[in-house]
């Protein structure tokens, strides 16, 4: 393949999420090209998703120093800052990364470093004068955990119950159990009998020793769901 095919090839794999194809597409280009800009942004997302943090910083050095316009060195750091829990440092990459270019997704991280940092009020009156029309409020409150906070001008209790599932899951893939049960927990004050959340929540009580806990939730679970055969597996 020459580089425009494998830069199509990137396209591809990362909008399937494929990072191993897309990290493969990458190699390939910057064996031809190794000062690619396309090609290490690219590995910066691949190695965000892969959690290899220090060589998101690595790649994000080097980029700066070839292209110092480039937005996505200070998005991939606020990522690897807000999944440390690094918030203060987060909001910075953001401002920093906005300075450059008024990018969707480096909004979305400063909005989420904000609440993080209990700056509610602040990240509100910033996403209000964002144009994100993919994104909302209550999605970001849910992002950071931050449930008590949760209105629905913006999305139902359905459309909420169902995002945080989504959140469970991808919590629950980087190991996070102590916030999939607190999701769980949340899920279930709203939708008392949820089954994939009756579920998930007996998963991350197992990982996390809760025995006596996970009895009782298997036990009240059988109750409602006595055909689901993962309540009995997990008793």
């Amino acid at each position: 393949m020459n580089i425009n095919e494998l830069l199509d090839e990137c396209d591809k794999a990362y909008v399937n999420k494929d990072f191993s194809r897309l990290n493969w597409a990458c190699n390939c280009i910057l064996e031809k090209d190794k000062t690619n800009e396309t090609a290490l942004t690219y590995q910066l997302y691949v190695y965000c998703e892969w959690r290899q943090y220090h060589i998101v910083f690595r790649i994000a050095n080097q980029i700066r120093r070839l292209y110092p316009e480039n937005c996505h060195t200070y998005n991939a750091e606020a990522i690897v800052h807000l999944n440390k829990n690094e918030f203060k440092e987060a909001l910075e990459c953001c401002e920093e990364g906005l300075k450059i270019k008024d990018y969707h997704w480096l909004r979305k991280n400063k909005i989420e470093a904000l609440i993080s940092l209990n700056r509610i009020e602040e990240a509100r009156e910033f996403y209000n004068n964002s144009l994100m029309s993919d994104y909302n409020f209550t999605k970001a409150l849910i992002n950071c955990g931050k449930y008590s906070n949760i209105t629905y001008d913006e999305m139902s209790e359905k459309d909420v119950v169902s995002y945080i599932l989504d959140r469970c899951s991808y919590l629950d893939r980087r190991g996070k159990r102590s916030e999939v049960l607190k999701a769980c927990n949340e899920i279930l004050k709203i939708d008392r009998d949820n089954e994939k959340a009756l579920v998930m929540k007996v998963r991350a009580m197992e990982f996390l020793e809760m025995d006596e806990e996970v009895l009782k939730c298997t036990d009240y679970a059988i109750g409602i769901y006595p055909e689901n055969p993962m309540f009995y597996l997990m008793k």
